[in-house]
């Protein structure tokens, strides 16, 4: 992961469906080795942020309820300095009807005024208020791979970040 000290300029959000990504160990570097899928593939300023945790698995968390917990975790990197002023947000998942999940459940809830959601194409328009205001993109990532190897899907997302 990431030393600590370095902003981090991509923050993605794995969706519940998503698996973890490798850890990259010092005897085994992903610098010499391109069959390790860590985080680094990502770019050496990314961080992931897991929803297949046993927490969110035990409260069986909606689609808003990720989209939330992301929201909360996003506040928190800023809150401790950690974002770089230009970090850009993403949420990676294989469900197909993520974004339209969300959507459903929001405009079913009734709204707070301190989270304000605009849904796009490809991404959606967050602003919202926790230790501080926050105006955010959030680019949706769908990869619909279902029989698809977690190295392939790795694979997947590394390309889209390498373009």
């Amino acid at each position: 992961m990431l030393d600590g000290r370095s902003p981090i300029g991509r923050l993605l959000l794995f969706d519940a469906c998503m698996p973890h990504m490798e850890r990259c160990h010092i005897d085994q570097s992903c610098k010499n080795n391109p069959r390790i899928f860590c985080v680094h593939r990502l770019g050496f300023d990314a961080e992931v942020i897991y929803a297949n945790i046993p927490y969110i698995g035990f409260l069986r968390f909606s689609d808003l309820q990720i989209l939330l917990h992301f929201l909360y975790q996003i506040s928190d990197f800023r809150e401790y300095g950690r974002l770089a002023p230009k970090c850009t947000f993403h949420i990676v998942t294989k469900d197909l009807k993520f974004k339209n999940s969300v959507r459903a459940e929001w405009e079913d809830r009734k709204r707070s005024e301190r989270i304000k959601l605009q849904f796009q194409d490809n991404n959606i328009n967050v602003q919202f208020d926790l230790r501080g205001s926050h105006a955010i993109d959030i680019f949706i990532i769908t990869l619909p791979t279902k029989n698809r190897s977690p190295r392939d899907s790795f694979q997947e997302i590394i390309s889209k970040f390498q373009k």
